[in-house]
């Protein structure tokens, strides 16, 4: 069974967007995913509350990070689309720290329609790694301003129960790897203020529970004609 995402319309040149699409059953229950989050923003594989070692670049192979690559197609939980710009410095060592960054690894912040190749500062503002060879993202005549996703579910006995689609588009201003960086290379008092801040800040009944902002939601059933906005 495959579902197509798209986002259109967003031009993203900082932090991180992330689809989160959920599958349903009749009673409503999610019984596949792909970019959930915990109550800290961090995401998730699948249905499970099982952090994703890329949320912090962590990799089986030593000293090698690893990151979500920009997708055209998902056939397994936990693969996440994630428009983001990662950044390494000069010893190739992935950095969030503003005078550290040299090289890029990976950008597929969703450009404006329009964005072209030979356009002013392309060469500052141009996508990195997969995102490149993606021709729903940027083709030749530049970038679309949009994007669109397959996302490819195996069938088994609980899919076999899907009656619709769930998908959000998920904004977060400060993923967990960027604390994680701040609290691993800085000292002082400043970072141990925002320790404090973030480790007490209450999100709970606000716009960015869970530490992220729905910029939009929609839900299809297989049997409808049109999306019906998600209920808050």
């Amino acid at each position: 069974m495959t579902v197509t995402s798209g986002t259109a319309n967003i031009t993203v040149q900082s932090s991180d967007f992330v689809p989160q699409v959920e599958v349903l059953d009749a009673n409503g229950n999610v019984v596949w995913a792909s970019g959930r989050t915990n109550s800290l923003g961090a995401i998730v594989k699948g249905t499970t509350e099982e952090i994703l070692p890329t949320e912090f670049f962590e990799s089986p192979l030593k000293n090698k990070p690893a990151w979500q690559p920009h997708y055209e197609i998902i056939t397994n939980p936990a693969q996440v689309q994630i428009y983001e710009e990662i950044i390494a410095d000069s010893k190739g060592k992935i950095t969030t720290s503003f005078v550290g960054l040299d090289q890029v690894l990976k950008s597929n912040r969703l450009l404006p329609k329009g964005w072209r190749a030979d356009g002013p500062f392309a060469e500052y503002t141009r996508p990195h790694g997969e995102a490149e060879h993606d021709p729903e993202y940027i083709n030749s005549r530049g970038a679309t301003g949009a994007d669109k996703i397959t996302y490819s579910i195996p069938l088994t006995d609980q899919t076999r129960a899907i009656v619709a689609v769930r998908v959000s588009l998920n904004y977060q201003a400060i993923p967990p790897y960027y604390l994680k960086d701040r609290f691993t290379i800085a000292k002082g008092p400043e970072t141990q203020r925002l320790a404090y801040l973030s480790s007490h800040l209450s999100l709970g009944g606000t716009p960015i529970e869970n530490w992220k902002l729905t910029v939009a939601c929609g839900t299809r059933g297989f049997d409808d004609q049109e999306s019906r906005t998600c209920q808050r």
